[in-house]
């Protein structure tokens, strides 16, 4: 079975949908969607961009580490 996107998502690109995709698995820095998706961090940035316009991610401060942002789906 295809996986399903809200239409927000389905709309936007291919890296997108993968990046979004991977944070369903939870809130991650970049390096760990890097890891995930192979994509490269250029990539990633402009990914996530995307999807922090349509408002299906939000990026959070780490607690652990305050120089790093998370990724979380809303």
């Amino acid at each position: 079975m295809p996986d399903q996107f809200p239409q927000e998502v389905a709309d936007l690109s291919p890296g997108a949908r993968l990046v979004y995709r991977a944070l369903g698995d939870g809130p991650m820095t970049i390096d760990e969607i890097q890891t995930e998706t192979a994509l490269s961090k250029r990539s990633i940035y402009n990914c996530t961009s995307a999807l922090e316009d349509v408002d299906v991610i939000e990026v959070r401060t780490d607690v652990s580490d305050a120089r790093k942002r998370l990724y979380v789906r809303t």
